[in-house]
């Protein structure tokens, strides 16, 4: 297809200057991938100098221009980011799933959470997640001086490192950092439940020139949300190459997506929200920057604009974080036990031959081991753990425990090798409320005694679940809820569990 002239949008770092230290480099499970996000040659600080100095402070649409109008100058000036033909849709995306949380993937300079936030409803808020601390800075300076840093929290590092600052499930992600680790992480975001009914999946540089970086992954990625598992999806053109506008509905055969519609999927190219014109690039570029060159020290005198009076980010209870049918948040106990065999995951290890190590599948809620057998989670145990995990996060009097007579063996390596969340293990969010012994006549009476008495939690307050009945009925007396779990924790189970401990404790 035809490209327009003059600038192009959306290429990668090809350059670095001579003197510049190599960029660090890091395994993303197929191969090297650059986490830099800069050029090496200082350009993201003079563009962000540029535009902060250009743009009169508080208006969000003079400073993309202005960034626009930067990379437009030539190749030494071409900056990472979405730009305004893809941006515009970003923008469309946003409006239209008007979402109360957004997470976006790759900040860099905060040209693009500067458009998500700028389009964002009153009381919504953006958390952005970066890797390399100069971008960061930047990124705060530079949404400090459009009048949107109220409504949105720069958050330093990977998910791993900051996912408990983060509200979950999120209505909107935007994609826009390694294109190899698209489809990791956006399945990492499905199984840790930042991916729910309606959730809006953004991802930017899909398509493009055959054999360059990444390339092949994003069009796995793609393949995968167009595949359905759950995702009606589009894609749009860019210059380069082009960005993906996902929808997760789930399951269901009945479900419609409101925001990919087929009004949307037929849809022109939107309004470009700076009403960017890319013929008049080289010349705003060339009149903008030869003023910027003569006078660094200029300062706009232009007439400032506010976009919404500045927010603080919402105060995100659990229960607006989670969208079951009860009040999770309400009814969650002080301590939360589980049997493993049965409860947790199936089979039980005692019908398993193999044994450690174990290799984590694909999707993240099942192991293979030694012996090539599967052990898989119940349906809903991931995001239990979760919920679990989330309320403790939150300062709330949660436990998460575990009551078992499986093999230790086995049981605790695969407790290791299944996450919850980025970087903590159903191990690690156990800690030292993990009570694995079999105790011959006495069921998991004595277990229950032991957690009581570590955690101090009444007996009122605390949940059971078990697979047999006769561990049910050996904690008969304890003034504990236990509720017998059939066929495993699924969702169904996990509400009536909770229904009888609400009529319990009551």
């Amino acid at each position: 297809m035809s490209r327009p002239s003059g600038a192009v949008w959306g290429r990668g770092v090809q350059t670095r200057a001579a003197g510049r230290p190599p960029p660090e480099y890091y395994w993303d499970g197929d191969h090297w991938s650059y986490t830099g996000g800069q050029h090496g040659d200082g350009r993201e600080k003079s563009a962000s100098e540029f535009a902060r100095t250009t743009a009169a402070p508080n208006d969000p649409l003079a400073f993309l221009k202005a960034i626009d109008c930067f990379h437009s100058r030539g190749r030494d000036f071409e900056l990472i980011h979405v730009g305004p033909k893809k941006g515009a849709w970003l923008d469309a995306a946003t409006r239209a799933r008007k979402p109360m949380t957004a997470l976006e993937f790759g900040t860099q300079i905060g040209y693009s959470a500067i458009r998500i936030a700028h389009c964002l409803s009153p009381g919504s808020h953006l958390w952005t997640i970066e890797p390399n601390p100069e971008n960061a800075d930047l990124a705060e300076k530079n949404l400090k001086h459009v009048g949107l840093d109220k409504m949105v929290t720069v958050l330093r590092g990977k998910l791993e490192d900051v996912w408990q600052r983060v509200p979950c499930p999120v209505d909107l992600i935007f994609m826009d950092h390694s294109r190899a680790a698209y489809l990791r992480e956006l399945k990492g975001l499905e199984r840790w439940g930042y991916v729910a009914q309606g959730t809006v999946v953004i991802t930017d540089n899909i398509g493009g020139q055959h054999g360059s970086h990444g390339h092949a992954k994003a069009e796995e990625y793609a393949a995968y949300v167009r595949g359905s598992h759950g995702y009606v999806s589009a894609f749009h053109w860019g210059d380069d190459d082009g960005i993906e506008v996902s929808e997760f509905i789930g399951l269901d055969a009945s479900a419609r997506p409101q925001v990919i519609s087929e009004e949307w999927t037929n849809a022109g190219q939107p309004d470009q929200m700076s009403t960017h014109d890319h013929t008049k690039d080289a010349e705003d570029a060339s009149q903008q920057c030869a003023a910027y060159d003569s006078s660094k020290s200029r300062t706009s005198t232009a007439g400032s604009r506010r976009w919404g009076p500045a927010r603080a980010p919402p105060q995100l209870s659990l229960s607006d974080k989670l969208s079951p049918t009860l009040d999770e948040c309400s009814m969650l106990p002080n301590l939360v036990v589980f049997d493993l065999d049965g409860v947790c995951w199936n089979p039980e290890m005692y019908q398993t031959r193999g044994g450690p190590p174990f290799r984590l599948l694909a999707g993240g809620n099942a192991a293979k081991n030694s012996a090539g057998e599967e052990i898989k989670l119940h349906s809903a145990v991931l995001r239990v753990w979760k919920l679990i995990l989330d309320a403790r996060a939150q300062k709330l009097n949660v436990h998460l425990a575990v009551a078992s007579s499986s093999r230790p063996n086995k049981a605790l390596p695969l407790l290791q090798t299944i996450n919850i969340a980025p970087g903590t293990s159903m191990r690690d969010a156990v800690g030292d409320l993990l009570k694995m012994y079999y105790a011959k006549g006495k069921g998991k009476r004595p277990h229950l005694l032991e957690l009581l008495e570590q955690t101090g939690v009444a007996p009122e307050k605390v949940l059971f679940l078990d697979d047999n009945e006769d561990n049910i009925k050996s904690v008969d007396g304890l003034g504990i809820t236990a509720f017998l779990v059939r066929g495993g924790l699924t969702e169904v189970a996990w509400r009536k569990a909770l229904e009888a401990y609400c009529r319990n404790s009551s």
